[in-house]
């Protein structure tokens, strides 16, 4: 299975884009192609989807995202198509927290009913941990890096990848400038 996917953006369609890696265009569904430029690149995790029919990507921007990714489409009913928009519309906390509270009218996005919503909360209710604080949450620390790297050209999504690989003792004890230069090495 694929899970990982950096590459040069060749194009973009309704509901996809297609990153060249190792030699090879890869269709990628992603919530809102509209947002990726033709000829940057791009890092996504990945998760693949096998029907009777066909095999699909569907990226999303952090492992953490992966990983929640699997547990929505692990409910009866849910598909990637619905669990990519419920991650990209409503947040992963905002989830998590609606899941724990039994918030059915929170978790309402296009394509997901009231039934399914339900499903959601009774199968993941207390399977997800809200003690874990959430990596979505950017210190002003991770907004300067952001911000630096942003304007020499790198996209936010590939500073994300990059810094949710490493360890959070890294990011806390480090100096700004040390974590944008072993970024930098790394490119």
């Amino acid at each position: 299975m694929i899970s990982f996917i950096k590459g040069e953006l060749l194009f973009t369609d309704a509901d996809s884009i297609c990153l060249y890696a190792n030699g090879v265009g890869w269709d990628v569904n992603v919530p809102d192609p509209i947002m990726y430029f033709k000829g940057k690149e791009y890092s996504l995790f990945c998760y693949t989807h096998f029907t009777q029919d066909q095999t699909t990507l569907w990226g999303v921007n952090s492992l953490e995202e992966l990983n929640f990714l699997k547990k929505l489409i692990g409910v009866s009913g849910v598909g990637p198509r619905t669990a990519v928009a419920l991650i990209t519309a409503k947040g992963i906390d905002a989830i998590v927290s609606s899941v724990e509270t039994g918030d059915v009218a929170s978790l309402k996005v296009k394509g997901l009913g009231e039934k399914t919503i339900q499903k959601i909360i009774i199968e993941l209710k207390g399977k997800v941990d809200l003690t874990q604080p959430s990596k979505t949450v950017l210190s002003s620390k991770v907004n300067d890096i952001l911000e630096a790297l942003i304007h020499l050209g790198y996209s936010k999504i590939e500073i994300m990848n990059y810094l949710s690989l490493r360890e959070p003792t890294f990011l806390d004890e480090s100096d700004e400038r040390i974590i944008i230069k072993e970024f930098l090495k790394q490119r």
